[in-house]
């Protein structure tokens, strides 16, 4: 049986990468993404996720819009140095893909109580939506089996996106 997972993410083209690569796995069953900004805008990482899963013909993963700043400081906008303006590295891939509709904290909510107990948070980018789910509902740590988490960077000042 499969584990439901949840990825939080910014997708620029290292997150998609992996969002591929969960979404072909037979070990976790993707339900959710939630988008939030990082290596770019909360929009074009919200659209980035969509045409990561049009490409991998997984339209029926709801994808939810999240925060579009940091809770603390500024946001710095430098994931464009790396990933392009569109994330993607100018790939032009999935042109015209609409933008999802679904907030990020309802998704998270909705998802971890019908998977309650079940569901895993694969965390990609900054931990912004997480943070805010947690604030405005501290009974959904409750609901979660576990996370997985990539951040930072060692024996360095921090990720690139972030200055």
């Amino acid at each position: 049986m499969s584990i439901p997972v949840v990825i939080d993410t910014d997708p620029g083209i290292d997150d998609s990468m992996a969002i591929l690569l969960a979404l072909a796995s037979r070990e976790i069953d993707v339900v959710g993404i939630t988008a939030v900004m990082g290596n770019g805008g909360v929009e074009n990482t919200a659209r980035n996720a969509a045409k990561t899963c049009a490409v991998a013909e997984r339209t029926d993963v709801e994808i939810g819009i999240g925060a579009s700043q940091p809770l603390v400081r500024p946001y710095c906008g430098q994931g464009v140095r790396m990933h392009g303006p569109d994330g993607l590295g100018g790939t032009g891939l999935g042109q015209g893909m609409p933008l999802p509709t679904a907030h990020a904290l309802d998704l998270l909510y909705r998802l971890a109580d019908s998977h309650a107990g079940k569901l895993v948070l694969i965390t990609l980018g900054p931990l912004t939506n997480i943070a805010l789910a947690v604030q405005a509902r501290p009974s959904f740590v409750s609901k979660i089996r576990g996370v997985v988490c990539m951040g930072g960077a060692a024996c360095l000042r921090g990720r690139v996106s972030q200055g």
